[in-house]
C-alpha cells in the first residue's frame, strides 16, 4: 500500500513539474514579486473567484480496487505536460497577455517623472493642471496635496497618463509655472520580468488544467483531496502571478508625473537703526536681506540710498560705493532658501538737518511673489538738550565783589547752533567783568554770551564778577539758555538763585550758608536736623541716668523731712 501511495506522489510531482521556475534565476530579476504581491491579491480578489466543489468525505458506497490498478489507470490517462495545449488556460484569467504565445513580447518601459516648478499664482495654477489633465484622454490625477498660499510651503500633483502622452504631458505642465527648477526624467526597463511572469502565469495555468484532468480521474476520497490541496496551491500562485503583471501592466501603460508647485520666494529687507549716533561721528548702517521661501533667489541686487548728509566711509562684503548716485549695492549671485545675508556701511553724519533717511531697496532675476518687503528705510532723528548749572556764594556782605562760574552742555546729538547764554543780574547788583566772550546788556540789566555753535556732547564754563550794593536782603539771579533749534528736555536749561546781602558789622562772623539753590539749601537743613537729633540722642544717654539719680535722692530727703516732723 506504502509503495502504490508513493507512485501517487510521484505522478502529481510530474504534473507539477510543468509550472516549475528556477528560483535563483528568479531572485536575480529587477522585479520585486514581494513588494506586487499584496496589489496582485487585492486585484485578484476583484476578478471571478474560483469555486472548488468540496467532495464529500462520507460517501453511501465506494467499490474497493486495488490501488494499483488506480495508479495505473491515472497514469494511463494523465497527458503529458508538453503536449499541453496554450489554449488550455481557463476563460477567468483571459486578462493575460496572448502576444506572450508567439515568444515575441514588446518591450515594457516604465515612465516618471518630476517637475518642479515655481508660480506666480497657487490657486490659477492648480486650475491650469486640472485643465490640462481633463483634455487628455485616459490621464488623470492620482494625488494631490494643495498647501495653503504661503511661500514656505510646497503643494504636490500627481498625475498618471498614457505613455504616448507622456512627453506632451511634460511639455503643457512646464508652462504652468514661471521657472522651471528641477526636473528628472527616468525609464525603467522591465521586459524581463515582464516576459518573466507571462511565462510563469503560462505554465500555472498548464499545471491547473492537468490537475483538474487527474481530478476528474480520481478513483478515490484521498486522491481527490490530494489533488484539491495541490490544485489551491497552483490557484493560488495563478493569483499572486497575475496580480503581479496587472501591476506591471499598468506601470508601463500609464506613466507618472509628480508635479511640485512652489510659490514664489519672499524677498525680504529689513534696516537697524543705529542705538548711538552723533553728528560729526562715525556710526554703521546694517542691512538684512533673507529669502522667505522654498526655492533659490538668483542675482539678488541691494542698493542703498544715502543720506546726502551721510560721507561714505566703507562697506563689508565687498559693498561698491557710487558717489555720482551716493548709493553703496551688493550683489549676492545666489540667495538659497531660509538663507540670511547682513550687511553694513560705514558713513560719518555731516549735516545741519534733525533727520537723515537712508533707503535699501532689493529686487533679484528670479520670479518673486510680495514685492511690498522690498524697501526699507533708516531714519536717524537729531536734537539738542542744553542745560546749565551755577556755581558762587549764597550770602555776600554788602559792598563786595561776588563772583559766578556757569557751565552749560550740549547732551543731544547734534549742534545747537545760535546759542545764547544770558544772566540777568537782580537790583543792587552791579555788572563788573565776565570772560568768555561775555557782554552786558544795560538795557535787560543782564550778561550775555553768544556761541554760534554747541557741537553734541560739548561743555564748557564761563564767569563773571558783579558787585553788591544793596544794603541788605536777598537778591536773585536768572541763568538761561537757548538755541535756533528746539530742545529735547527744556527743564534743565533754567537756573535760579538767591544771594544773601549781609551786613558790614557781621562780614567776618561766621553766618548760616543757606545754599545757592533750593537742593543745596535742602541738603543744609538735613544735615543740620541730622546734628540736632544726635545731640539730642548723645544729651539723652548722659544726663537720663542723672536725672533719675537727682530725683530720687530728692525722693529721700523728703521722705526724710516727713519723717522728722511726724
Amino acid at each position: 500500500m506504502q509503495r502504490f501511495r508513493a507512485a501517487f506522489i510521484v505522478l502529481v510531482v510530474v504534473a507539477l513539474m510543468a509550472c516549475g521556475e528556477d528560483e535563483s534565476s528568479a531572485e536575480s530579476l529587477d522585479f520585486d514579486e514581494r513588494a506586487m504581491a499584496e496589489p496582485a491579491m487585492a486585484m485578484a480578489a476583484e476578478s471571478e473567484a474560483i469555486v472548488v466543489k468540496e467532495v464529500p468525505v462520507e460517501v453511501e458506497v465506494i467499490r474497493e480496487v486495488p490501488v494499483e490498478v488506480v495508479v495505473e489507470k491515472m497514469v494511463t490517462a494523465a497527458p503529458a505536460p508538453a503536449a499541453m495545449p496554450a489554449s488550455a488556460a481557463p476563460q477567468s484569467l483571459d486578462s493575460a497577455p496572448q502576444s506572450v504565445d508567439t515568444g515575441v513580447v514588446e518591450r515594457q518601459i516604465i515612465r516618471t517623472g518630476t517637475l518642479s516648478v515655481v508660480v506666480a499664482e497657487l490657486s490659477a495654477a492648480v486650475t491650469q493642471v486640472e485643465d490640462i489633465v481633463a483634455g487628455i484622454s485616459g490621464a488623470f490625477v492620482a494625488a494631490s496635496n494643495i498647501q495653503q498660499d504661503d511661500p514656505r510651503r510646497v503643494s504636490t500633483i500627481t498625475v498618471r497618463v498614457p505613455v504616448e502622452t507622456f512627453d506632451a504631458t511634460l511639455a503643457a505642465l512646464r508652462n504652468v509655472g514661471a521657472e522651471v527648477i528641477d526636473e528628472d526624467i527616468r525609464s525603467q526597463d522591465v521586459t524581463a520580468q515582464y516576459t518573466d511572469l507571462t511565462a510563469r502565469l503560462r505554465n500555472a495555468t498548464a499545471a491547473e488544467q492537468q490537475l483538474l484532468d487527474i481530478l476528474t480521474r480520481a478513483q478515490n476520497v484521498q486522491d481527490t483531496i490530494e489533488v484539491q490541496r495541490e490544485l489551491t496551491d497552483v490557484r493560488e500562485r495563478i493569483e499572486v502571478l497575475q496580480g503581479q503583471l496587472n501591476v506591471l501592466t499598468n506601470q508601463t501603460s500609464l506613466a507618472t508625473i509628480v508635479l511640485r508647485l512652489h510659490p514664489a520666494a519672499d524677498l525680504i529687507v529689513m534696516r537697524e537703526i543705529p542705538s548711538h549716533f552723533r553728528m560729526h561721528d562715525s556710526t554703521s548702517l546694517s542691512l538684512s536681506v533673507w529669502n522667505e521661501g522654498t526655492v533659490d533667489l538668483k542675482q539678488v541686487e541691494v542698493v542703498d540710498r544715502l543720506d546726502p548728509g551721510m560721507i561714505f566711509l566703507a562697506a563689508s562684503d565687498g559693498g561698491v560705493y557710487s558717489a555720482a548716485a551716493h548709493t553703496v549695492s551688493w550683489t549676492i549671485d545666489r540667495l538659497g532658501p531660509g538663507d540670511a545675508r547682513f550687511l553694513s556701511s560705514d558713513v560719518r553724519l555731516e549735516s545741519e538737518a534733525l533727520e537723515m533717511q537712508a533707503r535699501a531697496e532689493v529686487s533679484t532675476s528670479s520670479p518673486e511673489g510680495d514685492g511690498a518687503n522690498n524697501r526699507a528705510e533708516a531714519a536717524l532723528t537729531f536734537h539738542v538738550d542744553l542745560s546749565i548749572f551755577k556755581d558762587g556764594p549764597a550770602a555776600v556782605p554788602v559792598g563786595r565783589d561776588v563772583a559766578y562760574t556757569l557751565e552749560y552742555r550740549n547732551s543731544g546729538n547734534t549742534d545747537a547752533r545760535n546759542v545764547r547764554l544770558e544772566e540777568r543780574l537782580s537790583e543792587g547788583m552791579q555788572f563788573v567783568r565776565a570772560d568768555g566772550g561775555g557782554r552786558f546788556d544795560d538795557a535787560r540789566n543782564a550778561i550775555v554770551w553768544e556761541f554760534p555753535r554747541i557741537a553734541p556732547g560739548l561743555a564748557d564754563i564761563v564767569t563773571y564778577v558783579a558787585r553788591v550794593e544793596a544794603d541788605s536782603g536777598r537778591l536773585q539771579t536768572d541763568t538761561s539758555i537757548k538755541s535756533d533749534e528746539p530742545d529735547r528736555a527744556d527743564v534743565d536749561n533754567t537756573s535760579t538763585t538767591f544771594l544773601t546781602v549781609l551786613p558790614e558789622d557781621v562780614a567776618d562772623r561766621d553766618v548760616w550758608n543757606p545754599g545757592s539753590t533750593a537742593r543745596e539749601s535742602v541738603d543744609r537743613l538735613g544735615r543740620f536736623a541730622q546734628w540736632a537729633a544726635d545731640a539730642g540722642l548723645t544729651i539723652a544717654i548722659i544726663g537720663g541716668p542723672m536725672l533719675v539719680v537727682v530725683a530720687i535722692l530728692v525722693a529721700a530727703v523728703r521722705a526724710v523731712g516727713r519723717r522728722r516732723s511726724a
